[in-house]
């Protein structure tokens, strides 16, 4: 009678969970730029390469309530016991956050891959030369490079790598007469810890807002001030600082009460740029839909205030193509094809 009941009970705890699985799904996480790749290469494949399986099995994943309830205490439990991290996560000193593969082991680090590039790259800028526009080329180091203070020793000797990809880069834009910024000079002029965010991939505002300094003085050198567009007014001002857990914390997929939450927590001042008004509340600035300097950027831009900010030291409109997820040469071809359809000068 027991077993009979206990089987009983199973059952209807699974069909009930079937059905509110069915009908009422965990809202999807939507996953951007190289996650999305990776993603996607994993799940590709046919049905004798278990890929219908593995297709299947994410989907139950992301999408089940009882799943995505139990998932998040089980991560802590292994964390907080075992220190064991996802696949792609390092964990480096005072509890920062890595991303393994693309951040310290850089994959993208091959010698041919980045000639190819830097190549691709200087053809293009030549191309766009041709027709009167200057192009500036504003590559940022990834955070294992600026943050190696908080990589473990045989962390740090590997993320070499990420560093020597930056410079060669940089190297090569120079080389091929591309007009460039070393924005890694920049950042090194600011403390490790107020450089990246602890816990997610992006940059700190004080540093994006040195960035944008630096960008708005290169610009006025090459573009003469009537060349530059529609001039404006506007003023930087400090907002409260926000207690926020980075996006490479949120794939630790932790409980929201979770003491974990706390330690991967960190303060992060928020800059806002606002038209200059002598009366009444100041309006933010999000940049113009159509401007003679654009900025084609990828979430290191989209979001982040470098438009803005630029806009406001170079004290005119600024148009921001950036797109989280995207690489900067996509945007950057968006650009050049709105000219060559005729939607911009």
């Amino acid at each position: 009678m027991g077993t009979k009941l206990c089987a009983i009970l199973m059952l209807a705890i699974l069909g009930s969970t079937l059905v509110a699985d069915l009908f009422w799904p965990a809202p999807v996480i939507e996953i951007l730029g190289e996650e999305a790749d990776a993603l996607k290469a994993t799940l590709s494949g046919t049905f004798m390469e278990g890929k219908a399986a593995k297709r299947v099995e994410q989907r139950v994943e992301s999408r089940s309530r009882l799943i995505s309830w139990i998932r998040p205490k089980i991560n802590a439990a292994l964390i907080e016991s075992f220190h064991d991290f996802p696949e792609d996560v390092l964990q480096g000193e005072d509890n920062w956050l890595f991303y393994k593969k693309n951040q310290v082991e850089c994959a993208a680090a091959d010698a041919d891959l980045i000639a190819d590039r830097t190549a691709w790259i200087t053809s293009l800028v030549n191309i766009i030369r041709g027709h009167g526009i200057e192009v500036i080329v504003v590559p940022i180091p990834d955070k294992s490079v600026v943050a190696q203070d908080f990589l473990k020793a045989e962390d740090g000797t590997r993320s070499r790598k990420s560093t020597q990809l930056y410079q060669v880069v940089l190297k090569e834009l120079a080389t091929r007469g591309v007009s460039r910024i070393d924005v890694g000079s920049i950042i090194d002029r600011f403390p490790t810890e107020e450089r990246f965010h602890k816990t997610g991939t992006h940059w700190k505002a004080p540093v994006i807002q040195e960035t944008a300094r630096t960008v708005a003085a290169t610009i006025r050198k090459l573009v003469a001030d009537d060349d530059l567009g529609f001039p404006i007014a506007t003023l930087i001002r400090k907002r409260q600082t926000k207690y926020r857990i980075g996006s490479i914390a949120k794939r630790l997929d932790l409980p929201a009460n979770s003491d974990l939450i706390a330690l991967y927590s960190a303060d992060a001042p928020v800059l806002q740029v606002v038209y200059d008004k002598k009366a009444g509340r100041p309006q933010p600035y999000h940049g113009s839909k159509q401007s003679n300097v654009v900025l084609a950027g990828t979430s290191m831009s989209d979001h982040r205030q470098l438009a803005q900010m630029i806009a406001h030291f170079l004290k005119t409109e600024i148009e921001d193509l950036s797109k989280q997820g995207s690489g900067p040469t996509a945007t950057l071809a968006k650009a050049i094809k709105s000219c060559m359809d005729g939607d911009r000068p």
